[in-house]
Formats: C-alpha cells, sequence, structure tokens
C-alpha cells in the first residue's frame, strides 16, 4: 500500500498532466474524467486510491473553476452568436453531445440558436455545393448530411428559386 507521500506525488505528477490538457481549451467535466481515468489506471495503486486520487483531483479542479460545463455552455453559445458561418442544430447537438453535455444545457444552447442563422448557414452551404454539383437532389442530400431539418432546407430551396 503506498504511503501518503507517495499518493501526494502522484497526485502533484497526474494534476499537472491534467492542467496541461485543460491548457489546450475549455473541456467538461466528462471530458477531464475520461482523461483522469486514462493517466490513473497506468498507476501501480489499488482501486479505492485511484478513485481517491480522481475525486481529489476532479474536486481541486472545480474548487479552482477550471472545470465549469455552466460557463463553457455560455462560452458555446457567445462563440455559436459570433460565427462567421453557424452550424445547424444537429451538427451543434452531436458535438455538444459528444463532450458530455447533459440535454439541459443542450437545449439551452439549441435554443439560442435562431431558424434564420440555420437558414443562412444553409444557403451558404446549398451555394457551395451547387456551383459543383448542379443536380438539386445530391444538393439536398448534401444538406442533410450537414444536419440540416427538413423544413430548413425547404426554405432554401424556396429562397434560391426566388432569387
Amino acid at each position: 500500500m503506498p504511503s501518503n507521500t507517495d499518493l501526494d506525488n502522484y497526485y502533484e505528477r497526474i494534476i499537472g498532466k491534467v492542467l496541461n490538457y485543460l491548457s489546450y481549451g475549455l473541456r467538461t467535466e466528462k471530458e477531464v474524467t475520461k482523461r483522469l481515468d486514462i493517466y490513473i489506471t497506468k498507476l501501480n495503486i489499488s482501486q479505492l486510491d485511484k478513485d481517491t486520487l480522481s475525486l481529489r483531483i476532479i474536486n481541486r479542479l472545480k474548487d479552482l473553476g477550471m472545470i465549469d460545463d455552466a460557463k463553457i455552455t455560455d462560452s458555446v453559445i457567445a462563440t455559436l452568436k459570433d460565427a462567421t458561418k453557424p452550424k445547424s442544430k444537429n451538427y451543434i447537438r452531436n458535438s455538444l453531445y459528444k463532450k458530455g453535455f447533459d440535454a439541459n444545457s443542450i437545449d439551452k444552447v439549441l435554443n439560442s440558436v435562431s431558424i434564420e442563422n440555420e437558414i443562412e448557414a444553409a444557403k451558404a452551404d446549398f451555394e457551395k455545393k451547387y456551383r459543383s454539383q448542379k443536380d438539386i437532389q445530391k444538393v439536398k442530400r448534401y444538406l442533410l448530411g450537414k444536419g440540416y431539418s427538413y423544413e430548413v432546407i425547404q426554405n432554401v430551396l424556396e429562397a434560391t428559386t426566388l432569387d
């Protein structure tokens, strides 16, 4: 069984690695926990010590404000509003789900995305694809693959045929 000084040494080493991981960008608690598990499984200590070490590091990062999913949600909303090329709601939903956001946070972000923004993004994608591919059906499939809803695609097609 490792002594407290051994655990403190492990703690210092692992938290340094996690801080380095966090330095590359905002991370959700799920992402940090997943990375932390990778680091801790390599240690030759009991499972109880691993769990204790993991919990200690997560709590310390929360105390420092380095893990805050609500702050990340607000950042994502601000980024979406300032984006030069908005994304479809399905694209946003899938990327947030992969990052480990809960359903309430995802709904909050999606509610901040207006249908007009999504239509503008779809128009840009339509025009880009239509230049090289003149088949409307293939362009529709392309837009569906990008995550746009049928309603948005229909609005884009109606708007472009009127122009």
